[in-house]
């Protein structure tokens, strides 16, 4: 989502790869006061070696935030001009937002996120007014494939997330 979301993402060294949170830092009297130490861990260099390793969680990680950022550098609604649209949902599960050109408003897309560990549905009807269509077909921008659609409700699998637009 901070990939999405607007603004400069924030991330910490060692989230490329997946690096856990660093509690070493309470046993330091000068530095247990302060929690962003827990994002300040000793790099392992043996880890970070393993985003080259293909089948790797490093590997994926390293790629993926790659790949999020490449979508982002590309499609021009990820600039940020307080160009986001919060979307209500009935689903307590899912965080959702629409993203658009300032320029183009006819450039758009939808951000859904599944915060839960089972699948969820989004309505067709609830994202209505962020289409332009009704005809046009969705696909993920960061997978580049179509989402499921059952019964005109879009199924979100679990700890996912969509950035949807229309083709």
């Amino acid at each position: 989502l901070i990939f999405s979301f607007g603004g400069l993402p924030l991330t910490y060294y060692g989230d490329e790869i997946g690096t856990m949170n660093n509690t070493n830092y309470l046993n330091d009297p000068e530095k247990k006061g302060d929690s962003r130490w827990v994002h300040r861990p000793i790099i392992d260099w043996d880890k970070a070696a393993l985003r080259h390793t293909p089948a790797t969680v490093e590997f994926q990680l390293f790629n993926a935030i790659k790949r999020m950022i490449a979508i982002r550098k590309e499609i021009n609604v990820f600039a940020d001009f307080n160009n986001r649209e919060l979307i209500d949902s009935d689903n307590p599960h899912l965080f959702i937002f629409g993203r658009y050109n300032i320029v183009k408003p006819s450039e758009h897309v939808l951000i859904v996120a599944n915060f839960d560990l089972k699948p969820q549905s989004l309505a067709m009807k609830d994202i209505q007014e962020w289409s332009s269509s009704r005809h046009g077909e969705l696909v993920d921008l960061y997978s580049g494939q179509q989402p499921d659609i059952y019964d005109n409700n879009l199924i979100i699998p679990p700890l996912t997330f969509y950035w949807l637009q229309e083709i």
